[in-house]
């Protein structure tokens, strides 16, 4: 992979981020236990909310659950700090264009991210294709009303 290509989708997506950064305290979702309440109000029926311990140098995780159920798998982050939002997304965008690289199935791998500040969510698996980005998409619209 050339650094050209993860650079150009590193600037992409954090371009995307702050181009479509909505005010979500405008909403009332602040928190990841509140957005998991948004999704379930979609359609996006989880089973049980799983706190989640990532420990890393390089970024402060505010917030850390994973949303599970029958066939659904969602770990959901909340970034205040800006430093360490920019680094995770970086991060992020970094495990997704190196795991193209990298043949065979990984467990772990993320079937789809969804990002919108302070939100990164990874959807590691979903019932149907794309149900919950479409959830996504509807709480966080990408035009103000």
């Amino acid at each position: 992979m050339s650094r050209g290509f993860v650079r150009g989708l590193l600037f992409s997506f954090i371009a995307y981020t702050f181009l479509l950064n909505i005010n979500c305290q405008k909403k009332g979702i602040d928190t990841a236990v509140k957005l998991a309440g948004a999704l379930k109000k979609e359609g996006v029926n989880y089973e049980t909310i799983e706190d989640v311990e990532i420990k890393l140098k390089f970024a402060k995780i505010d917030e850390e659950i994973a949303l599970k159920g029958d066939n659904l798998w969602l770990q959901v982050f909340r970034i205040e700090d800006e430093k360490s939002y920019k680094t995770s997304v970086a991060a992020l965008v970094l495990r997704l264009g190196l795991e193209k690289e990298i043949e065979g199935e990984q467990t772990d791998k993320p079937k789809d991210v969804f990002i919108k500040k302070p939100f990164l969510v990874m959807i590691m698996q979903e019932p149907e294709e794309g149900v919950v980005k479409q959830a996504l998409n509807k709480i966080f619209p990408k035009t103000e009303e």
